[in-house]
């Protein structure tokens, strides 16, 4: 029989939009917590007057009478938690002994005592819901959990066990051997996003925790609450257990196993949250013949490779054949760069290579003999010399591995969209990886996020795991070079620029696609994976010593292609520059990136899928990596502060990091521990994150340190920034 489970939540403006870090609109959360009140369980929602009305519109959704959900209009300045605390956390943050021993002056945890209200408050609230909906299990879950667009959360699973309370953690184990030092810091083991706790648990948590937050205040520390669900477990506690923090997710999704003979309202649901019967049983290759009825026959697909030196090239064109459906409607275009005396192929190789005849269209550099000129320039052979009209192609890297019908998938996915009013769409994304040792792959569906722009101007990405299944593609700013799947055409008109080496390489394209009409996409599921740590192998730029000043040139093309920082174009870019469809500036308002002042809008450092709405907010946000040479931790002894300035070209300082003490020492054993050599010191490098002024570049960063015995010593250091 299954347990009763009630959800509780709640929201509270404590004037977030308008803090100096770590800022974020109430529109944005708000969006955020539709997720949320998706939900169709029993819910108590917290909120104040100015959000009920939004919230009781958005549930009703789901739960048109209110019939499992109450509303509670309250104030933060009635809390239980603002009663008992607020008074010892504004002292705690006014005192200078804790000032100085905070080691992230910045976060609101410890700056913003209305923000630790709300994160204190939680099992409160666990407690007055309990007074509100008599339930089994009730079930704490922060009101933006969930970021992600397109999930599917609308019923709760069938749980028939849950006699003790269940955190969901960041790592195994819990071990705390300084609480001061856990406390001030920002490493934690507990997600307190959610938490669940059968009724007859919520009191003795409750007491816990308002000990454990007493016994901060009174050894002179105050942190987060999920530092305080980390003091409250104990491996020996037998009433509280912990698993991983991704495993909350599944108990919110269709595909959660313990679903099973559930009946759930299907109104006004997407129809695709809902599958067929499964299979009685599965039938392997050897019991029956591989048998597929084709929807697009004679369509092709031209695969574009450009490998270097690569030992995988071989395994990926075999492993790429063998797993499609139609290997025989694929042509593969290769630009191959290999020294003959290392990169040879076998007799073997060589037999199936010709064995696949006109399948095969390759170009051979011999970089024994004459430099690379870089990747882009071998995109753009295989473009520009072994394109054939193929209906559709496929980018690659030289190390990659496939799933089963892989070429079906991506047809009928591009097909898919077309019928949505897309014409010209685009499947990309850094794909999941693979162990070419082990052949292990990551079951994960990956999508690309906004990191940074460096100091040249180039525009980072980075990859993110999806902690659902989608079931459509999703809409994507970016574009990666080493797996898209489009139309053919896209050869002939976006062909990689050859001027191009390395860097900008992808942010370019995906400006220049979109400019001529093509829909960028994140494939709905994973049919490739990639190899990302390639060890040992040989790499363009280990054996060409001039690397960098090519890779300089195309950071001044990429510059002036975006306008970066304002850069003139002064360049013809014929073929390689835009298409008439959409502009630049089009493309800018999409993804919520301005080139020319390097400010993005809040909607896309939230990693919130695009377009963009009109009214997020642009920021100019700055990050860069800092390394603290050995020299310098080599000298540290009684050091008690480094600070490291991030300052504009006549050095006003924009943004300004703290290292105290305890994260000296973290400095320190992280430096000695990874080195092989005793005695020896490493340099360790960090990542320096902030929003700085509107319409300033940081230019330089400046470093001093200071000791008690010394006082500020040594010269301030300062470096360029290569703008």
């Amino acid at each position: 029989m299954a347990l009763k489970t009630t959800i509780v939540t709640a929201l509270f403006d404590i004037d977030r939009e308008n803090w100096d870090h770590y800022n974020s609109s109430y529109g944005t959360y708000l969006k955020w917590m539709k997720n949320t009140l998706s939900i169709l369980t029993d819910m108590v929602i917290f909120t104040e007057e100015k959000f009920a009305d939004y919230i009781e519109k958005e549930r009703r959704v789901y739960d048109p009478n209110l019939d499992f959900t109450k509303i509670v209009i309250t104030k933060v300045t009635q809390l239980e938690s603002y009663k008992r605390f607020y008074g010892y956390m504004t002292a705690l943050l006014d005192n200078e002994e804790f000032q100085r021993s905070v080691m992230y002056p910045t976060v609101p945890e410890m700056t913003k005592p209305l923000y630790n209200v709300l994160m204190y408050n939680k099992v409160f609230w666990l407690k007055e819901a309990r007074d509100i909906i008599k339930s089994d299990v009730y079930v704490w879950l922060d009101a933006a959990a969930f970021r992600e667009e397109g999930l599917n959360l609308v019923d709760w699973p069938h749980i028939e066990k849950l006699d003790k309370i269940q955190y969901f953690g960041f790592v195994d184990k819990i071990k705390i051997e300084d609480r001061k030092l856990h406390a001030l810091g920002q490493w934690r083991f507990i997600q307190g996003g959610c938490f669940m706790v059968p009724d007859d648990k919520i009191d003795k948590l409750l007491t816990r925790f308002i000990h454990e937050v007493y016994r901060s205040f009174k050894h002179g520390y105050m942190s987060s609450d999920e530092k305080i669900l980390d003091f409250i477990y104990s491996p020996a506690d037998s009433y509280i257990n912990v698993c991983d923090w991704r495993e909350y997710y599944k108990f919110f999704t269709y595909e959660c196993p313990c679903k099973k003979n559930k009946t759930v309202k299907r109104e006004n649901l997407p129809i695709d949250s809902f599958t067929g019967d499964a299979l009685e049983h599965e039938v392997s290759k050897s019991q029956q013949a591989k048998v597929i009825v084709d929807p697009n026959k004679d369509k092709t697909i031209f695969v574009q490779i450009a490998s270097y030196r690569d030992p995988q090239l071989m395994v990926t064109i075999k492993d790429l054949l063998e797993k499609a459906n139609f290997p025989n409607r694929i042509v593969l275009g290769v630009c191959r760069q290999y020294n003959p005396f290392e990169d040879s192929f076998d007799r073997e190789e060589e037999k199936y290579l010709r064995s696949l005849g006109d399948q095969l269209r390759i170009i051979n550099l011999n970089v024994f003999e004459e430099t690379s000129p870089g990747v882009c320039w071998a995109r753009n052979q295989i473009q520009t010399r072994l394109y054939g009209g193929e209906d559709y192609t496929l980018q690659l890297d030289s190390h990659m591995r496939f799933k089963e019908g892989w070429d079906s998938y991506f047809i009928n996915q591009i097909k898919e969209l077309q019928a949505k009013g897309y014409p010209k769409p685009l499947l990309t994304a850094y794909a999941p990886s693979y162990d070419a040792e082990t052949n292990e792959k990551k079951d994960e569906v990956w999508v690309m996020h906004f990191d940074r722009f460096i100091p040249e101007g180039v525009v980072f990405m980075i990859p993110s795991v999806l902690m659902y299944k989608p079931t459509e593609p999703i809409p994507s700013r970016f574009y990666s070079a080493h797996m898209t799947f489009t139309l053919g055409q896209f050869c002939t008109e976006v062909p990689h620029d050859p001027e191009y080496y390395f860097h900008g390489e992808e942010i370019s394209i995906a400006v220049r696609s979109y400019t001529w009409g093509y829909d960028l996409f994140h494939p709905a599921d994973t049919y490739i994976w990639h190899e990302y740590h390639r060890n040992g192998r040989a790499k363009v730029w280990g054996d060409d010593n001039e690397w960098w000043v090519k890779n300089q040139e195309c950071h001044l093309r990429n510059r002036k292609l975006l306008r970066i920082d304002n850069t003139p174009n002064d360049i013809d870019f014929g073929k390689c520059g835009f298409g008439s469809v959409r502009t630049i500036e089009d493309y800018e308002a999409y993804a919520g990136i301005n080139f020319r002042t390097r400010e993005v809008q809040e909607y896309t450092l939230n990693n919130s899928y695009p377009p963009e709405p009109n009214d997020s907010e642009w920021i100019n946000h700055f990050k860069e990596y800092f390394s603290f040479n050995r020299e310098y931790i080599r000298e540290m002894k009684d050091d008690d502060l480094w600070i490291l300035a991030v300052v504009s070209q006549d050095c006003t300082i924009l943004h300004m990091e703290y290292y105290f003490r305890p994260e000296l020492e973290n400095i320190l054993h992280e430096s000695t521990t990874n080195s092989t050599i005793k005695g020896e010191y490493l340099p360790v490098t960090r990542a320096i994150t902030g929003h700085l002024p509107k319409g300033n570049l940081a230019k330089k960063w400046i470093f001093r340190r200071h000791s008690p015995s010394k006082g500020w010593y040594g010269e301030d250091i300062i470096k360029d920034l290569p703008y």
